[in-house]
């Protein structure tokens, strides 16, 4: 799924890769979507995944949100 949200040249198919992934038990989709936000280059994948970071109740994503902020 990694592979779909970083290469797939549909940006609808890459959306709805980051909502699975966002579905699943956190300790998988957690880590996952904190390395997008780290390091995908797109923006609105991005943005979406942080929106689904910010669903979860985790300090791995207060600990990457304050970071943000931080900077």
């Amino acid at each position: 799924m990694k592979d779909v949200i970083y290469n797939d040249k549909d940006e609808d198919v890459r959306n709805s890769a980051v909502f699975a992934l966002s579905q699943l038990d956190d300790d998988k989709s957690i880590p996952i979507l904190i390395d997008i936000v780290k390091n995908n280059k797109n923006s609105k994948i991005k943005k979406k995944a942080m929106f689904w970071l910010g669903q979860k109740d985790d300090k791995r994503v207060v600990d990457l949100f304050e970071s943000i902020l931080l900077k």
